[in-house]
């Protein structure tokens, strides 16, 4: 339903997270608006469970179990007050349903609405034909709308990192890709590991060169228990090539989408319980390796519980390269519901970094994380995966 929209969604959603909102979107059509009826989408309603605010499926149906919310209307940037019904009609399975009174009035079919929470409230914001800048202030200060709770951790680590920017160009501490990673994790004390968990007190640090316009997430290496290809030597025997820059060893460094398979016929599927890796040869197809869509939500939800993404200046290159350390995206509330689509639509990609052995030796360990490595396409995509995102300047 969130396709109908008259206006852009993704815009429209950037706005909210950049200012830390919690949101839910709904677009009533012209026969919703006539029939003062509306259809409680999953993300609706799971955005209300998860602020305990009101659980569809603990509601018995009927119109004497219907559950009346508080509700601040704003349209053209006016303020009403008004209700919102919670109900699920006696009729068949008892489909979810929800009506915002006065709505018909304040509203026409298509129209984005915002759904946000204020303590017990609900406060619905006609974006299709609202200034949001000019709501700010009131949402913030006025309404109390729910926000994303940053740690207290991050003021601190904010310091530190203001600090280091202000000594300008600092030599990079090690050569190549991962300079730049090791550099500022040493001097914010942090000693080179490869724990699962974020780095700082909690906080996820990832750094990379303002040029760069992919945002790496983690690396993940496949449910083996449970794909057709058992380990990283199948996948290179399978699929791997003779590379002469690497001693004609054989070796897989691709990037694999959800949106097109590349030109090794490699490519991702999700459906609602796996991430896929298939390959796909003329008419055929093969599931190759796979991950729990769970595993992957639950990696995602532990490293990124809250992250800073740190760009930096560079100058020189290899032995001699500098960092100046000029930004930080502050990011958190992941948007679970949002990762299966991120995937289909190769928002979120996977890099294979696979070698061939070599009397029993590869560049890593056959079945090491460190050879799939989980990235945004763009950073740009952050705006998508978190529901809360503000940038810093340093």
């Amino acid at each position: 339903m969130l396709s109908l929209a008259n206006i852009d969604i993704v815009e429209t959603l950037s706005w909210f997270r950049s200012k830390g909102f919690k949101v839910s979107f709904l677009v009533p059509t012209e026969t919703s608006l006539v029939k003062s009826i509306m259809d409680a989408t999953k993300d609706f309603r799971e955005f209300l469970s998860s602020q305990n605010l009101h659980i569809y499926e603990d509601q018995q149906q009927g119109t004497k179990n219907k559950k009346l919310i508080e509700t601040i209307l704003i349209s053209k940037n006016q303020i009403y007050k008004t209700q919102t019904s919670l109900y699920r009609p006696q009729t068949k399975d008892g489909d979810p349903r929800l009506w915002i009174y006065e709505l018909s009035k304040h509203s026409k079919g298509g129209d984005l609405l915002a759904v946000l929470i204020s303590e017990n409230k609900l406060v619905v914001i006609n974006c299709s034909n609202s200034n949001l800048n000019e709501l700010e202030n009131i949402l913030i200060n006025d309404a109390e709308i729910l926000s994303f709770n940053t740690s207290l951790v991050s003021d601190e680590l904010l310091t530190k990192l203001k600090d280091i920017s202000s000594r300008g160009f600092i030599k990079s501490m090690k050569s190549g890709d991962t300079g730049i990673g090791y550099t500022i994790e040493t001097l914010l004390g942090i000693k080179a590991n490869s724990s699962k968990n974020p780095d700082y007190k909690g906080i996820e640090i990832k750094s990379s060169r303002s040029r760069s316009q992919k945002g790496d997430l983690f690396n993940m290496a496949p449910n083996w228990a449970l794909s057709n290809l058992k380990s990283a030597d199948e996948i290179i025997h399978k699929h791997g090539r003779p590379n002469p820059q690497h001693n004609n060893l054989k070796t897989i460094f691709h990037t694999i989408r959800g949106n097109k398979e590349n030109n090794w016929g490699l490519k991702l599927e999700v459906d609602e319980t796996f991430i896929h890796q298939v390959f796909i040869n003329e008419s055929t197809k093969d599931n190759d390796i796979c991950w729990l869509l769970s595993d992957f939500v639950e990696r995602i939800k532990t490293k990124h519980k809250e992250t800073f993404w740190i760009d930096a200046e560079t100058r020189g290159s290899k032995d001699n390269e500098e960092f100046h350390f000029k930004k930080v995206i502050h990011t958190g509330d992941i948007d679970t519901s949002i990762i299966p689509t991120l995937i289909e639509t190769g928002k979120i990609t996977l890099d294979y970094l696979l070698w061939e052995r070599i009397d029993g030796w590869r560049k890593y360990k056959s079945k090491s994380a460190f050879d799939y490595k989980w990235k945004l396409s763009s950073k740009k995509n952050r705006n998508l995966l978190f529901k809360f995102i503000k940038e810093y300047p340093l």
